[in-house]
């Protein structure tokens, strides 16, 4: 019976001790990885240590948040707390967590920005968007809508896999699928602003002609009415 209780205590400790060893593992990766301009993302955290349950991840970052260690955000979005005597709290810019979390982290881009905003970015439109509209290949579902605290986002999933070299191709023909929304500029007008913003990509040919193929008449039909392929230094 002794020697029963003896093991159970002794057993108790090795996994209190474990636990421990788990909890400093993910705190030093975080203070030692982040700082409290850089949003703290739990899917980045679970594919560092696949080997720790979620679960277990989770009630770690529950009781930083408690013990006001880290902030949390929205959900499986965390930060460091960012405090200033003058102003109190600083909070990290929606537009920072959704560059990292739907575009790109790391020097890797995975995602960009479409719509009426890129519309208004090459100065093809006057109009401003209300929602910000994303294309990105971290979601699952063919569309989501996301909050971050009063800001709206809607992300899509992409048509071709997006990558460095070809996410400036994709956007574009983005625009052209629906061009005339979202634009008061004529097509041929638009045409010297869409090129310079293709310069620079480098695709083969049969990869651009895979990737406008991919996309809805319209978009094909304007690509090659303004000869987009032509912008393109490729080996065409």
């Amino acid at each position: 019976m002794l020697q029963s209780l003896v093991e159970m205590i002794k057993c108790r400790r090795r996994i209190a001790m474990k636990q421990k060893k788990i909890n400093n593992l993910i705190i030093d990766y975080i203070f030692n990885n982040y700082d409290k301009e850089t949003p703290i993302f739990t899917k980045d955290i679970y594919q560092k240590y696949s080997e720790i349950s979620r679960s277990t991840i989770r009630s770690i970052l529950s009781r930083l948040v408690k013990e006001n260690n880290i902030v949390r955000i929205a959900e499986g979005i965390y930060s460091l707390p960012n405090y200033d005597c003058a102003i109190g709290t600083i909070a990290i810019s929606n537009n920072e967590i959704i560059n990292k979390k739907y575009i790109r982290n790391d020097g890797k881009i995975f995602g960009y920005r479409t719509g009426i905003s890129f519309a208004n970015k090459l100065g093809l439109t006057t109009q401003t968007a209300g929602v910000d509209s994303i294309i990105s290949n971290c979601v699952a579902n063919k569309k989501r809508e996301v909050k971050l605290n009063k800001t709206r986002v809607i992300v899509n999933s992409p048509r071709v896999e997006v990558t460095a070299n070809n996410y400036k191709l994709l956007q574009i023909l983005d625009l052209l699928n629906d061009y005339t929304s979202f634009s008061e500029i004529n097509l041929e007008e638009g045409a010297s602003t869409i090129f310079k913003y293709l310069e620079g990509v480098n695709l083969e040919r049969k990869e651009v002609e895979k990737i406008v193929n991919s996309y809805p008449r319209e978009a094909q039909v304007n690509f090659y009415k303004i000869r987009c392929q032509d912008a393109i230094t490729s080996k065409y």
